[in-house]
C-alpha cells in the first residue's frame, strides 16, 4: 500500500509540473524579435499585434527600477505606438537566457536613439527580464530590471 501511495504522488506531482508551460529559449527569441520589430518607427498595428500575443491577458507588467507595475495588456498597446513614434533607430540582443520549469530570465542587450521632450537620446544598455508562464505558454507576469 506504501508503495502504491508513493507511485500516486509521483504521477499527481508529474502531471502538476506538466501543468505549466515550459519555455524555450527560441521562444525568448522570438519574443525579443517580435519586441524590436514593434517598438520600430514604422511599425505596423500587426506587428503590435504579434508582440503582445505572448502575453496573457492579464499581464502583469513590473519595471522594477522604476517601482512601477501594469496589469493587462492596454498599457503595452497604448505605449508601444507612442515611444515608436519617438524612436530613431532600435536594436535588440538576446545575449542569454535561462530557463526554469515555467520561467526564463533574459538578458537583452539594447542600443536606441530616440527623441525625449525633442531631445535626441542615445541608450545603450541591458535589461533583464523575468518572465513567468502560464499554462497556456503565454507571459503572465514579466519583471524588468536595468543593468
Amino acid at each position: 500500500m506504501h508503495k502504491c501511495f508513493s507511485w500516486m504522488l509521483l504521477i499527481l506531482t508529474c502531471c502538476a509540473v506538466s501543468a505549466q508551460a515550459t519555455p524555450t529559449t527560441e521562444q525568448v527569441q522570438a519574443l525579443i524579435s517580435a519586441s524590436e520589430k514593434a517598438r520600430q518607427r514604422h511599425a505596423t498595428q500587426e506587428d503590435i499585434e504579434h508582440f503582445l500575443g505572448f502575453f496573457a491577458e492579464d499581464l502583469i507588467d513590473t519595471h522594477v527600477s522604476f517601482n512601477r507595475s501594469f496589469t493587462g495588456k492596454a498599457h503595452l498597446r497604448k505605449g508601444i505606438p507612442e515611444k515608436a513614434n519617438a524612436m530613431v533607430s532600435l536594436s535588440e540582443e538576446l545575449e542569454s537566457t535561462v530557463l526554469g520549469t515555467h520561467t526564463a530570465v533574459a538578458v537583452v542587450r539594447e542600443t536606441s536613439t530616440y527623441y525625449k521632450h525633442e531631445q535626441l537620446k542615445h541608450f545603450q544598455g541591458r535589461t533583464i527580464l523575468v518572465l513567468e508562464f502560464n499554462k497556456n505558454g503565454l507571459i503572465q507576469h514579466m519583471r524588468r530590471y536595468l543593468d
